[in-house]
């Protein structure tokens, strides 16, 4: 009871908390704490699986209707291409770290549905460092966010979605550490083109705003699914589209 009192107590006293309540409204933020609390629940009894708190995002995208390409930026070790390949879906699959590529690629290599490409998703061309923690690897990104222990640089290379002309995705999942603004900028003539739908993890309440006014302006309805502490994740859709999501 006093885990739960304590995470009602930051919600309620948490500045962040109150303005995306009053811009986006009770629910998602609502929904941030109580999920918060049951992985802490789950944690302090020795029963948190990380592949547990993919489950909402696995949701979204059982949800979506009509998905025939999907993207996955960010795949880590590809719990999301393997649920889209075997739901008959071509994917394409974006990981930088070297070594989780190598895991992600033998986890796929049955799927002749899925390219993997071993390169990160931004806004230009070029070479990156990206910071990788050595007990967290999933939260390898080319921002450091916060304190992780022990991190290791490697160098990657970075490319823009829109110069892979083959890829005209129906939906895109963005989970990068906070470098998922760059990834829509380098998705630009993707996104007018073929309007994807988009599931997108942020990590800092500027990140939501950035990506969230980049979106609308290119004529997409943004919905923020949950959040907790900066952290949550959005759904978007084009407004030429119905939201494709029960």
């Amino acid at each position: 009871m006093d885990l739960m009192a304590k995470s009602f107590h930051e919600f309620l006293t948490n500045k962040s908390f109150l303005e995306m309540m009053r811009c986006e409204g009770l629910a998602p933020v609502f929904l941030g704490v109580i999920r918060k609390f049951r992985d802490e629940l789950l944690r302090r009894l020795g029963l948190l699986n990380p592949k547990s708190l993919e489950l909402e995002v696995l949701r979204i995208l059982s949800s979506i209707r009509s998905v025939e390409v999907f993207v996955d930026v960010g795949a880590f070790e590809g719990i999301y291409s393997l649920f889209c390949a075997e739901r008959g879906c071509t994917v394409f699959a974006f990981e930088p770290n070297p070594a989780t590529f190598e895991r992600l690629s033998k986890r796929l290599s049955k799927h002749r549905n899925v390219v993997c490409y071993n390169l990160a998703l931004g806004d230009k061309k070029e070479s990156k460092e990206l910071y990788v923690p050595e007990n967290a690897p999933e939260q390898s990104s080319i921002n450091i966010l916060q304190k992780h222990g022990r991190i290791k640089a490697v160098k990657v290379n970075v490319e823009r979605l829109d110069d892979f002309h083959n890829i005209h995705p129906d939906v895109m999942k963005i989970d990068v550490e906070g470098y998922g603004y760059n990834v829509l900028l380098g998705s630009c003539k993707t996104l007018k083109v073929y309007h994807p739908q988009i599931i997108l993890e942020f990590h800092s309440i500027e990140e939501y705003n950035k990506c969230k006014d980049y979106l609308e302006g290119k004529g997409y309805v943004v919905k923020l699914l949950d959040y907790w502490k900066d952290h949550g994740h959005i759904y978007a859709y084009h407004h030429s589209r119905s939201c494709k999501i029960s």
